[in-house]
């Protein structure tokens, strides 16, 4: 009584699925689908079907194309003009005439074994290392702090600041005459036209 009341899903060709979508049935796939597919019963495609992804299926039986790593719990049937790439798990298989398959086929009664212990893999997940922004060697404008007024700064050697501790003030190349005047007077312009040397 149970078999006679079991339900099919009927996916036709107008339909296209991108993600996860588990039936609790029989499935007819006409359509397409990207992502992971779980079917606890029979999942057959039809000539114009394609799935992408993974998928899980009590029996599988196909006319289309597949692009998957594939689990099957019973037995696989690849009918004339179906086509098949990834990996493929399961039981038993048949192959018919005019069938394409291009991959790796794990067949018999260890085959599930195999798949458990691949699909327990995790998916290497880690985020990307941040890249750095480019380091440009060239500059159009240098904004430089003003200087406080009627108080000279120390002079010396010791008062010299480090290489490097004033990021605001790159090495130029040249200084105009009006530039080097305006800095002796501590009094320095806002904005200084420069460039920095190729080899800073």
């Amino acid at each position: 009584m149970t078999e006679s009341l079991k339900c099919k899903t009927v996916l036709g060709a107008d339909c296209r699925i991108r993600g996860e979508l588990t039936i609790e049935n029989d499935l007819t796939l006409m359509g397409r689908i990207e992502g992971s597919l779980h079917v606890t019963g029979t999942l057959e495609l039809s000539a114009q079907a394609h799935a992408q992804g993974t998928l899980q299926a009590g029996t599988l039986r196909t006319l289309g194309r597949i692009e998957a790593d594939t689990v099957v719990t019973e037995a696989v049937e690849f009918l004339p003009g179906s086509n098949f790439t990834g990996r493929l798990f399961a039981p038993r298989l048949n192959v018919a005439e005019g069938a394409t398959i291009e991959g790796e086929i794990y067949v018999g009664s260890k085959a599930l074994e195999k798949a458990k212990a691949l699909l327990a893999e995790p998916p290497d997940s880690s985020p990307e290392p941040a890249k750095s922004a480019p380091y440009s060697r060239t500059a159009s404008s240098v904004d430089l702090p003003h200087a406080p007024e009627n108080k000279p700064g120390p002079s010396g050697p010791d008062s010299a600041p480090a290489h490097g501790s004033d990021p605001v003030r790159p090495t130029v190349t040249t200084v105009t005459e009006s530039v080097k005047s305006a800095l002796d007077r501590g009094h320095p312009p806002r904005i200084i036209k420069a460039a920095i040397p190729a080899n800073a």
